[in-house]
């Protein structure tokens, strides 16, 4: 799209103008008037959620969070627990076959 020259399809009439605004300059043919680095880029989004959404708090991304990803966060939870229990056991087994005198092993 950037090379084509084209400009970029209309966004939908419910995208507010700030963030309008930050998503035109993203994708700007001229490359000067594009963000010259990832920061611009999440500074100007920092500042139009602060205008839009007013201060959000860990507490307010902590029930997001949990609303949005509930179940996921409870597998990742379970594989790092299963994760843990299978390298206690490794550490168990390495432990009890370092216990067995040399010449015994075969």
């Amino acid at each position: 799209m950037l090379m084509s020259r084209m400009p970029p399809a209309p966004l939908p009439a419910w995208v507010p103008g700030q963030v309008a605004k930050v998503i035109h300059t993203s994708l700007a043919h001229d490359p000067r008037r594009r963000y010259q680095a990832a920061v611009e880029m999440q500074q100007a989004l920092e500042a139009v959620i602060s205008q839009l959404a007013g201060v959000i708090s860990d507490a307010d991304i902590a029930h997001y969070l949990n609303d949005h990803l509930a179940e996921r966060i409870a597998g990742r939870r379970k594989a790092i627990q299963l994760a843990l229990e299978l390298l206690e056991n490794e550490i168990v087994l390495a432990q009890a076959i370092s216990s067995i005198p040399s010449g015994s092993r075969s």
